[in-house]
């Protein structure tokens, strides 16, 4: 079993980076659609939204490379993520709008990246 496939099976949500669960990351260039892939960085922009009648919220992932949305279906946040907090996500890459997505991707925060109150 991968190491992405083991952090999947472990359930979905947040746990603390030092846990030894998080994936093995890639950069954000290098990021294909239909693969599974774990990223870092920090996120740049949230908003809350809806998909066809159904709450949603994105989140930008940036690391030096690029960007990632980080889509989670069903509700209008997530309590931990915030522009400038750092974390990783896994899960399997899609495009949306010409740009790289993660739907309700697994995700871990990053211990000292608390920097401010979220959405």
């Amino acid at each position: 079993m991968t190491e992405l496939a083991k952090a999947g099976a472990a359930g979905t949500g947040a746990t603390p980076l030092d846990s030894g669960n998080a994936p093995a990351t890639t950069s954000i260039v290098a990021v294909r659609a239909q693969q599974p892939v774990a990223v870092t960085g920090v996120i740049r922009r949230y908003r809350a939204m809806s998909l066809t009648g159904t709450p949603a919220c994105c989140y930008a992932l940036a690391d030096e490379t690029g960007e990632i949305d980080l889509l989670f279906l069903g509700r209008i946040s997530v309590t931990g993520l915030y522009p400038e907090r750092r974390c990783r996500a896994a899960g399997v890459a899609a495009v949306r709008d010409g740009r790289f997505v993660l739907w309700n991707p697994q995700y871990w925060l990053q211990a000292d990246g608390a920097a401010g109150a979220g959405p």
